[in-house]
């Protein structure tokens, strides 16, 4: 399970309710969805967003906990 879904479920919204906090209008359920699934990555505006929304809830986290960086592994030459 994603990051962003574990720590919104603990703040006991729903992806339509998160998404409305977070002011994202009319299609916040399906971009809060597709944030979760992967299938598309927030803007750097839209991820402060979301950090401060759920800190804001009481989740206290900072970007790294929501939108882990990505791993990069190099070869040993």
């Amino acid at each position: 399970m994603n990051a962003l879904k574990l720590l919104r479920i603990e703040a006991c919204m729903s992806q339509r309710r998160f998404g409305a906090a977070c002011g994202f209008g009319r299609k916040s359920q399906a971009r809060i969805g597709h944030y979760e699934a992967g299938r598309r990555s927030p803007s750097l505006d839209d991820a402060r967003t979301v950090v401060a929304t759920l800190n804001r809830l009481g989740v206290e986290c900072d970007m790294d906990d929501v939108f882990p960086p990505s791993v990069v592994t190099r070869c040993a030459s």
